[in-house]
């Protein structure tokens, strides 16, 4: 009845010179966002019965790290072969999930217990660089946000262990925000770039919460200290990240960055940009609300949201500060913003 329905719509079109020629097939539906969250919360947790159930069957797994690498290494492969070649559905994909979920614990569990002799930056790097490879190969839309993900805090855990971690952050906001300000223009990709930037900006809200809860939060290892005249290069980056982000939008709004709404765009982001250098993850969270914005896109527009009213909760109640001084950068921070909208009303769009 749908089929019938849509050919006579077709046909209407057609006849009212709307459209021509044949109508086109019709695609698969795709799976909303939020089923495929869920998808991939049941895929860690089957990945988690998996490996415990390799774990206690085959005692050589664990004791050998060359067998725990090739079983590794298999159940990757059969991950990618059901991917690749498996029934359509929902199933199918998420129990591939969890197998490469597994096969990639039990092939880093080898890795880490063959080179536990080499340096934590040379581990991270050879994980990032299995995750990167990971992203192109699996054809799968959560395998490689997630591999995204792992392989931007591999990086980071790389970059901490030789003492440059802070641009870490920095460099992972630049990627996303390049990836989500040409996502029209990658559109042929979309596939794998849209996975890809989703990846790297859960990376960079998790690095975030960790520069304001402290740095050692999420990751129990030792790191080398930075140069003392790298401690606030990172949110420096960051900021400028943010000030690029907000330029590249005014242009494509077909300003002039000479214009007065232009100069009053940047000079805002500027402000909030300087603010942010004692609260992290303030420019960060809002590049990510105005990336979202732009491209009217909800899901990421929340997850900035979440992440920058997170970051401010997380930066109020921090014992590092003085409450007056961060109570001083939250309202002069405010202040920019209430500002900046009231020019906006009343210079740029003084008819909204």
């Amino acid at each position: 009845m749908s089929a019938a329905r849509d050919t006579r719509l077709w046909d209407a079109l057609s006849r009212a010179g709307l459209t021509h020629g044949d109508m086109p097939r019709p695609r698969e539906s795709q799976t909303p966002w939020y089923v495929r969250v869920m998808l991939g919360a049941a895929g860690i947790v089957a990945a988690l019965f998996l490996i415990g159930f390799f774990a206690l069957a085959f005692q050589f797994i664990v004791n050998s790290p060359v067998a725990a690498a090739v079983i590794g290494a298999s159940l990757i492969g059969a991950a990618y072969a059901i991917f690749r070649h498996g029934p359509a559905g929902d199933f199918a994909p998420m129990f591939a999930l969890a197998i490469s979920i597994a096969g990639q614990a039990f092939f880093v569990f080898g890795l880490v217990d063959t080179l536990q002799a080499h340096s934590l930056a040379g581990i991270a790097s050879v994980i990032a660089a299995l995750e990167a490879g990971l992203v192109v190969a699996m054809p799968s839309y959560l395998h490689r946000v997630g591999s995204s993900y792992a392989a931007a805090t591999a990086l980071a855990i790389a970059l901490r262990g030789t003492g440059m971690g802070v641009v870490a952050p920095g460099a992972i906001a630049a990627a996303f925000a390049w990836l989500w300000l040409n996502e029209a223009r990658l559109a042929r990709r979309h596939s794998l770039v849209t996975p890809i930037a989703y990846g790297l900006t859960l990376a960079f809200v998790q690095m975030e919460a960790a520069a304001v809860l402290g740095r050692g939060a999420f990751f129990d290892v030792s790191f080398i200290a930075p140069p003392p005249t790298l401690l606030g290069a990172g949110e420096a980056l960051v900021a400028g990240v943010w000030l690029a982000t907000v330029a590249a939008l005014v242009r494509r709004a077909g300003w002039r960055l000479t214009d007065r709404p232009a100069l009053a765009a940047v000079l805002a982001a500027a402000l909030l940009g300087a603010a942010s250098l004692h609260a992290p993850g303030f420019a960060g969270g809002l590049a990510i609300v105005v990336l979202g914005f732009a491209a009217g896109n909800v899901v990421l527009w929340g997850l900035g949201l979440a992440g920058l009213l997170g970051y401010i909760g997380g930066y109020y109640y921090s014992l590092d500060l003085t409450l007056l001084g961060k109570a001083a950068t939250l309202a002069a921070a405010g202040a920019v913003l209430l500002g900046a909208r009231a020019l906006l009303l009343k210079r740029v769009l003084p008819d909204a």
